[in-house]
């Protein structure tokens, strides 16, 4: 379980938590070896690809990805609800796959699967950003491939300067610095609070034959929790 092991807090720039090994080795080689592959169609480099848990449950019911995301709710939810002190009433379930039923519930949860594509030129993911304001907390477990060094760190940034958003929350390079980098690094657990000054992205990959994996994690409340 996650959160199960030990980890550390950490309140600044934004409050988060990290650790690693986030669960014990034997079951963390286990899952590394299950990582099912993607199906990527029309891929483009550095490109994000996700299996919600609804579809890994219908495509691969026996793989044990899905017996270990299933395991982590509403457990985890709680965890860092009481870590800091959180209260979100009302009923939680899962978030739905689609815009039409994306929020059915007061608190609505979330498990995926990720890849970022194949790197041919050194290039980042995403730059510096905030998450949608329904979202509570969200996570990220790094299942890297044997061998990568690619990079594509998770960095967190401080505001300097007003900004406005562009794109789907983007914020400018030149108005943020990056005070803190968690390196992609196997069995890494990363939890953060998503805040009006929870600015994040990551850092560039390497070109390199690998796909950036992870599992991602989160709560989304039904109401945005802050303006944007």
């Amino acid at each position: 379980m996650l959160l199960d092991h030990p980890f550390q807090i950490f309140r600044d720039p934004f409050p988060h938590i990290v650790s690693c090994p986030a669960i014990p080795w034997s079951e963390y080689w286990e899952l590394q070896r299950a990582f099912p592959n993607f199906h990527l169609p029309g891929e483009r480099q550095n490109q994000r690809v996700d299996m919600q848990v609804q579809q890994a449950k219908r495509d691969i019911p026996d793989n044990p990805w899905v017996a270990f995301m299933e395991a982590q709710m509403p457990t985890l939810h709680e965890r860092v609800c009481d870590l800091f002190g959180l209260e979100f009433p009302g009923a939680v379930g899962l978030r739905g796959i689609d815009e039409q039923t994306r929020y059915p519930n007061e608190v609505n949860l979330q498990a995926m699967l990720s890849v970022n594509t194949h790197v041919a030129y050194r290039s980042r993911n995403i730059g510096p950003h905030l998450d949608d304001a329904h979202e509570i907390w969200g996570g990220l477990f790094y299942v890297p491939e044997t061998g990568d060094t690619q990079g594509g760190n998770f960095r967190l940034y401080k505001q300097h300067y007003p900004y406005k958003f562009y794109g789907k929350l983007k914020v400018p390079d030149e108005v943020v610095e990056c005070v803190k980098e968690v390196p992609y690094e196997p069995n890494k657990l990363l939890l953060f609070l998503n805040l009006p000054a929870s600015i994040h992205g990551t850092s560039e990959r390497e070109p390199g034959p690998y796909l950036r994996r992870f599992a991602c994690f989160g709560a989304d409340y039904h109401t945005p929790l802050y303006r944007q």
